[in-house]
């Protein structure tokens, strides 16, 4: 009997199993992953989608919820969409992938690619809060900071900031990306860099196209003491601050502010400067085109003191235009400084003595003023002003007191939001303490299986040297019977040759000696062949339960990744929420300073009305002594 093993390869340095754990055995997905497959079938239940590799991948339900109808419409059996790797083998050995993660993901690429070209596009507003406004990009939200905004003014209020960011509710404009945060879930966005460039760009075309005479729409950007820069969708010009209105003009900021739509008129064009100088009056109409039909010779009129100088003062009437008291028209008796008579700010019963539409000018007179007219003027005026004040009050002390009540629900809200926001910041934290312990739990398990997959390669590298022993001894005993069976043929040979019995004897006692022999080597290669298949089906045995184990720590890592981005998640609303209590806590606190200033604003013109009341009996006294004087003056 003869045996021997069949030509091979020289034995792998490194166990097949292992290399098979080492290299990953094929294109092995990996959570995070973002692939492209084949939709295969389409059920309520979940999409089956070819992938190219050993699993179809499987969309489950609560994924396909995340998607809107239209989208979900689109995927039929045979299109390719992009998939996310959720989990690359679930207990029960499937590949689980997300459609509207990888449509996320792949819209997080999108705007990383926008940001390193700097592209600039149109996107819509879908909210605001107190920071800026939120807008949509692709199905993730990006935000757009207050200081992003070019046409939020700096020094603005909350409530004017609050007003002029919901305006923008629905409205696209014009941003550019300037932040993409991944981990953190964060797409910061520009409009104030998108404008700049946009102006840069559309500069040139703005002066090509604009020409003198033209009365052109824009928006107040800045301010400065000679005046008001607007912005013309493109270019800026400039109002200087003659040309703000018919009437001297101290500041920019008394006739004009930061971010209001204004009608100008182009005065100049300087294409090489890049300057366009504008007007703000002369889209108006000319106050003194028809003051000699607004004002008469003689005529009683009110105006105010806007400059005072050596030989007089100007004076503003109700039409706008200025005219002048000279000093000789001030007091019968001429003063040494007309300071001394009046002061920028006051008002003045003034009686018209010429009218030049000519010469844009207007004659006017105090001392011509009887004091009778004045008394009965001033005193009209202070009745009239403290009527108005007593209705102001009354309507301060009901608006006083509607704010109060509204201040006293807002507080309460207040209060609720951030009772709920203290809740939220508990329930995370359990949530994060039962997480680590899920964690812990899970890192044991991966430290287990990957300890059992090294204990089966080392089992797996013991078996290999006991084949390597094994299939020695029976190459050793298979030799050994080869040598028995040629002795044995050499002794049959002698055998015949043999010429007397003790040679027979001789030669047969030989045999015997050989043939056991080569049953022994015939009985040590049947062993060795039995304990190779006991090692084969060792080999299977263990290179199943290291594959097990291995799927195992796959596992268990791909829910270690799971567990980190839950608290990922988990402390990102503990945050916020911790943020809203903070905020909420702000808010009562401005809340009841609020309700303090709104009671003391009641009392106030509670004070004021009385204080009032007062007045008109003065006043009525003083009429009285008018009336008298002025008959006096008759008789």
């Amino acid at each position: 009997m003869t045996s021997s093993l069949p030509t091979s390869k020289p034995p792998a340095e490194v166990h097949p199993m292992q290399a098979l754990l080492e290299q990953g055995g094929y294109d092995m997905p990996q959570r995070g992953d973002i692939r492209e497959g084949t939709v295969l079938s389409v059920n309520p239940q979940e999409i089956i989608i070819d992938l190219g590799l050993k699993r179809e991948g499987i969309v489950p339900a609560n994924d396909l919820s995340r998607l809107d109808p239209e989208m979900l419409a689109e995927v039929q059996e045979g299109t390719v969409w992009p998939v996310y790797i959720l989990q690359p083998s679930d207990r029960d050995g499937n590949l689980i992938v997300s459609l509207s993660r990888a449509i996320q993901e792949k819209d997080w690429l999108v705007a990383q690619q926008m940001m390193d070209s700097g592209e600039i596009f149109e996107a819509q507003v879908s909210g605001h809060n107190a920071g800026g406004l939120e807008v949509i990009f692709g199905k993730l939200r990006g935000f757009v900071p207050a200081s992003h905004i070019s046409t939020l003014p700096r020094n603005a209020s909350e409530d004017e900031r609050r007003e002029l960011l919901a305006a923008y509710a629905g409205q696209t404009i014009p941003v550019k990306v300037v932040e993409v945060d991944r981990r953190r879930r964060r797409l910061i966005m520009s409009e104030r860099a998108a404008h700049r460039r946009w102006q840069r760009e559309h500069r040139k075309q703005l002066l090509d196209e604009i020409e003198v005479g033209e009365v052109r729409t824009g928006i107040v950007r800045s301010l400065a003491n000679f005046g008001a820069f607007v912005d013309l969708g493109g270019a800026d010009g400039l109002i200087h601050i003659s040309e703000l209105a018919w009437f001297p003009v101290n500041h920019p900021g008394d006739v004009v502010k930061v971010g209001e739509k204004v009608e100008v008129k182009v005065l100049r064009i300087d294409k090489g400067k890049e300057r366009v100088g504008l007007s703000l009056k002369r889209v108006q109409p000319d106050p003194w085109s028809h003051v000699e039909a607004d004002y008469n010779s003689g005529e009683l009129v009110e105006a105010v003191v806007t400059r005072v100088t050596d030989f007089g003062a100007f004076v503003r009437l109700r039409s706008g235009v200025e005219g002048l008291l000279h000093v000789t028209e001030m007091a019968d008796i001429r003063p040494d400084h007309p300071q001394s008579l009046v002061s920028p700010g006051d008002l003045l019963l003034l009686r018209v003595i010429r009218v030049e539409s000519q010469r844009r000018r207007i004659g006017l007179s105090l001392r011509q003023v009887s004091e009778s007219e004045w008394a009965s003027w001033a005193a009209s005026y202070r009745e009239k002003a403290a009527q108005e004040t007593e209705a102001d009050t009354t309507i301060v002390k009901e608006e006083a007191e509607d704010v109060i009540s509204a201040l006293e629900d807002a507080e309460a809200d207040a209060e609720g939001i951030a009772m709920v926001a203290g809740l939220v910041v508990a329930g995370a934290v359990s949530d994060l303490v039962a997480l680590e312990e899920e964690s812990a739990k899970f890192e044991a398990v991966a430290h287990a299986e990957a300890d059992v997959v090294a204990e089966a390669v080392s089992d797996l590298v013991a078996l290999e040297e006991a084949r390597a022993a094994a299939e020695a001894a029976a190459e050793a005993n298979a030799s050994v019977l080869a040598d028995a069976v040629s002795d044995l043929v050499a002794l049959e040979e002698s055998r015949s040759g043999a010429t007397t019995e003790a040679e027979v004897a001789t030669i047969e006692g030989a045999e015997t000696i050989v043939e056991a022999v080569a049953e022994e080597a015939a009985a040590a290669i049947a062993e060795a062949e039995a304990e190779l298949k006991a090692i084969d089906e060792a080999e299977i045995i263990v290179e199943a339960v290291a594959e097990s184990a291995a799927a195992g720590v796959t596992e268990a890592e791909a829910e270690l990744v799971a567990i980190d981005e839950a608290q990922s998640i988990v402390e990102t609303v503990a945050e916020q929420a911790a943020e809203v209590m903070a905020e909420a806590e702000t808010e009562i606190e401005a809340i009841r300073d609020a309700e303090a200033d709104a009671a003391t604003i009641a009392m106030a013109a509670i004070e004021v009305e009385d204080a009032a009341a007062a007045e008109i009996e003065a006043d009525e006294k003083i009429l009285e002594d008018a009336a008298e004087a002025a008959a006096d003056e008759e008789e």
